[in-house]
């Protein structure tokens, strides 16, 4: 399965989204995949926390950006 396709199935792309502040914007994109089981609860905040700490390092696939955090935290889903 590819990231768009787990994307599409899980309900979690989202159009029209009108926010400016980035880290509303991880915690708006991880509701849909928290809703549906797929990352942790921790995992929005997780992320942010990664970014402040080590700079904005995120993975492109498939023209989807797929931010790191902890393992820990997106594997106890």
């Amino acid at each position: 399965m590819t990231i768009k396709e787990l994307l599409i199935e899980a309900d979690a792309i989202q159009v029209g989204v009108a926010e400016t502040d980035w880290q509303k914007v991880i915690q708006l994109a991880a509701r849909p995949l928290v809703a549906k089981g797929y990352i942790s609860a921790e995992y929005g905040q997780a992320v942010i926390d990664n970014t402040l700490s080590h700079g904005a390092y995120y993975v492109f696939d498939e023209g989807v950006a797929i931010p790191p955090c902890a393992a820990r935290v997106w594997c106890e889903a």
